[in-house]
């Protein structure tokens, strides 16, 4: 190989290296949050719309390389949820990552939203895109551990599994609804806070 060659691909092959290196560190990640224990402060009075903003500020340029349409619609005056600040922050960062990764170009929309479910008691998160969309086949099953639809770009098929486990160990209920063309919606349902006797609430 000449040295022009060399040095027009040795970046390229560095790069590869390092989104490689990456996939593993992010295969080994979910495979330990799924199979240890967890022993997270579940009391924390939470608020939802300030989890979403810090998932948010760590998904930002994934965000941006995504979609040129994103919108933030979250219902100010929230109630608080019962829960772990943290743990509903890796929610978020699943949801978002899906819904990034659905989208067939940067012309489809993402919008994240809340709202207060005054009837069931819940404060309701919800994730939209407009991307590939879900069979019908495959969507009782992508909760599902391993279950994963992109093995070939290093899915592994636990973020959503885990995401679950986490809103269920929280009250909670995630829900997702999808046409194939359309798009993707995920809700999650979680119950409002009652008592606040269980400190301060937690906003980072």
């Amino acid at each position: 190989m000449m040295y022009s060659e060399m040095k027009e691909n040795i970046p390229k092959l560095f790069s590869g290296i390092l989104e490689g290196s990456e996939r593993i560190r992010q295969i080994v990640a979910d495979l330990k949050d799924y199979v240890r224990p967890d022993t997270s402060d579940l009391t924390q009075s939470v608020n939802l719309n300030s989890v979403i903003h810090s998932a948010l500020s760590l998904l930002s340029n994934m965000v941006r390389k995504s979609t040129d349409r994103f919108s933030l619609d979250l219902e100010k005056d929230l109630p608080s949820v019962k829960g772990n600040f943290q743990r509903l922050e890796q929610v978020v960062i699943n949801l978002v990552q899906n819904a990034c990764q659905a989208l067939p170009d940067r012309k489809k929309a993402i919008r994240v939203s809340t709202r207060w479910d005054e009837v069931n008691g819940s404060v309701v998160l919800q994730v939209q895109d407009e991307g590939v969309g879900i069979p019908p086949e495959n969507l009782t099953r992508i909760t599902d551990p391993f279950f994963s639809t992109r093995h070939d770009s290093g899915g592994v098929g636990l973020g959503l599994a885990i995401s679950s486990r986490i809103i269920k160990e929280q009250g909670g209920t995630l829900n997702f609804a999808s046409e194939p063309g359309i798009g993707t919606k995920a809700e999650v349902f979680l119950p409002v806070n009652r008592s606040l006797k269980t400190g301060k609430e937690v906003t980072r």
